[in-house]
């Protein structure tokens, strides 16, 4: 029951939920950050949105819309069917326009049918969400642990980030919760420890699973 309570003190102060905005201002507030960073790259906005996401009803970091498209994805990539990849790449985004793999899918397929702009387009978008990520911390420490707001999401940080994921731990202490990530740098072949801050979605689980 304490680290519950500690997990419910922390959604509050981790620095991903620090904009008061109510289910429909944040919402409202959602769809004008994606127009905003639709139309440009400036770095704030990536941040913000981030932050507004959350406070949405869109996120559900365990069963949402855009980690069910996955398979979809994959297998459209299997078949060499760039335009079903695309259009299913369309689909998660249109819920979830932070979720990095379905940029990330964009691009690569608009790319193999030469729609270099396209491509290039969602390359930016997936690059400056994790320099959003980035920001947040150096993933060093607890007290510095990048803050993400789902295990997909973690997992698309390291891969962009040229890590290769070796193993996961979940610890806690008095800051909350964290995933250490013991992983192998591809360009160095060092080994080291990250550690991110899941304090946001566990609190999300305890809502959706209270005791």
């Amino acid at each position: 029951m304490r680290f519950i309570t500690k997990l419910i003190l922390c959604f509050f102060c981790t620095t991903l939920v620090v904009l008061p905005y109510d289910v429909e201002h944040a919402e409202n507030r959602y769809l004008e950050l994606v127009e905003k960073v639709k139309a440009d790259d400036r770095l704030e906005d990536y941040s913000e949105l981030r932050k507004v996401f959350v406070q949405t009803k869109r996120y559900n970091p365990y069963n949402s819309i855009e980690e069910g498209l996955r398979g979809d994805m994959a297998k459209a990539m299997e078949n060499e069917n760039w335009e079903q990849c695309i259009k299913q790449a369309n689909k998660a985004l249109d819920n979830n326009y932070i979720y990095i793999r379905g940029h990330l899918n964009a691009s690569f397929c608009h790319k193999k049918l030469d729609n270099n702009e396209m491509a290039d387009f969602h390359a930016n978008k997936f690059m400056n969400l994790i320099k959003a990520i980035s920001e947040t911390g150096d993933g060093k420490t607890p007290a510095t642990a990048f803050k993400t707001i789902s295990t997909n999401e973690v997992h698309s940080f390291l891969l962009l980030s040229g890590y290769i994921r070796n193993s996961q731990m979940l610890v806690q202490d008095e800051l909350g919760a964290f995933d250490v990530m013991t992983v192998t740098d591809r360009r160095t072949d060092e080994k080291k420890s990250l550690y991110f801050d899941v304090n946001l979605q566990m609190s999300h689980f305890i809502k959706i699973f209270p005791e």
